[in-house]
């Protein structure tokens, strides 16, 4: 019993290892980047000294001119580019660990996420589950329940959350538990 949750913690240490290195190494050469793997795997964030304006393409820099710095960057997970778990991940960078997914620059002061697409980009509105991992990180547990209620259980800060469609539906509160608290 001990060996299998050692060989699992090994996996999980060897995942955030490579998809941290992949993330700083393929995302923006030579560009200050903070990659915070215990508080998300789908968020990465521009360091101080970011952006090195001659590495921006054309579209990045006049994303860059019009909204400024972004908050974080998105990282959007195939097929469908929604928040994922580190336990959906984990099989998928076993077997692929050599193209990390496009990635989005996110707004939340004006409430828009920036999705490069070619030669140009799309605002989208901010979805609640983003703006939920910004302020809390990845979920610690991810249920389906019935009625296409999705429930997001945060541990670390005692709060249990049902959305239904990517929309907060419902926030219930609890004692924090100390060994889940995230850096």
């Amino acid at each position: 019993m001990k060996l299998a949750g050692c060989s699992r913690w090994t996996n999980v240490v060897r995942f955030l290892v490579l998809l941290g290195l992949l993330i700083l190494a393929t995302a923006c050469k030579d560009q200050d980047l903070v990659f915070k793997p215990d508080f998300s795997i789908n968020l990465f964030y521009p360091g101080p000294k970011w952006p090195n304006v001659k590495k921006l393409g054309k579209v990045e820099q006049d994303v860059y001119q019009r909204y400024g710095k972004p908050q974080a960057f998105r990282v959007l997970w195939p097929p469908n580019g929604d928040i994922r778990q580190r336990s959906d991940l984990e099989e998928a960078f076993a077997k692929q660990p050599k193209v990390i997914p496009p990635y989005s620059w996110v707004y939340p002061q004006q409430g828009i996420e920036i999705v490069f697409r070619g030669q140009g980009y799309e605002e989208q509105p901010l979805s609640d589950k983003v703006r939920l991992v910004l302020k809390y990180g990845d979920p610690e547990d991810v249920k389906e329940l019935s009625s296409g209620i999705v429930q997001w259980t945060y541990y670390s800060v005692g709060k249990m959350i049902k959305l239904r469609a990517g929309r907060v539906v419902e926030v219930k509160e609890f004692p924090p538990m100390g060994r889940f608290i995230k850096n």
